[in-house]
C-alpha cells in the first residue's frame, strides 16, 4: 500500500493539483490554481507573492453537450482543412507543370 503525498502541474498556467496517493488511485485534496500552497520562485530566484483570486487563471470546464460540439466542429475543419490540403497540391502541380514544361 502506497501512501504519498503528490503536487501535479495542470498545465503552465492552470496551478497546482495536491493529493495522495493511495493503493495505486491519486486522491485530490487540493486544487490549486495560483499555486500559492507552495509559491515557488520566479526566473530570478525571489520567492512568488500569493496571487489573489482576481490574478488567477480561470479554469473551463464544458458540458456532454459542448465537448461533442467541439468534437463535430473539429471534425468538420479538420475535413474542410484536407480538402484545402489537396486542391492546394493539385494547384502546386499545375503550376509546376506551366512553369517548368519539361516535367
Amino acid at each position: 500500500m502506497t501512501r504519498d503525498s503528490f503536487e501535479l502541474r495542470v498545465a503552465k498556467g492552470y496551478g497546482r493539483l495536491h493529493g495522495f496517493l493511495f493503493d495505486e488511485t491519486f486522491y485530490i485534496v487540493w486544487f490549486d490554481p495560483a499555486h500559492n500552497l507552495f509559491p515557488g520562485k520566479d526566473d530570478k530566484g525571489r520567492t512568488q507573492k500569493i496571487k489573489l483570486p482576481e490574478e488567477i487563471a480561470v479554469v473551463k470546464t464544458f458540458s456532454p453537450k459542448e465537448i461533442n460540439r467541439i468534437k463535430q466542429l473539429n471534425s468538420s475543419l479538420y475535413a474542410e482543412n484536407q480538402k484545402i490540403k489537396n486542391e492546394n497540391k493539385a494547384l502546386m502541380e499545375m503550376l509546376e507543370i506551366k512553369t517548368n514544361p519539361s516535367i
